[in-house]
């Protein structure tokens, strides 16, 4: 790694990482819906669904 990365490429990366982030946190919250420590994200999986 260079001392002075692309700013472009390191945002990139950043993105990629929180939609991964976000994607997986959704699937978890989707298939362990039940769950008590699935209840925060169920909000979100609600609004997403009726939007």
């Amino acid at each position: 790694l260079s001392l002075n990365p692309q700013p472009d490429f390191i945002l990139s990366l950043f993105q990629l990482y929180l939609l991964t982030l976000y994607l997986t946190l959704t699937q978890i919250s989707l298939t362990h819906s039940l769950s008590p420590s699935a209840l925060p994200f169920r909000p979100l999986c609600f609004s997403l669904t009726l939007a």
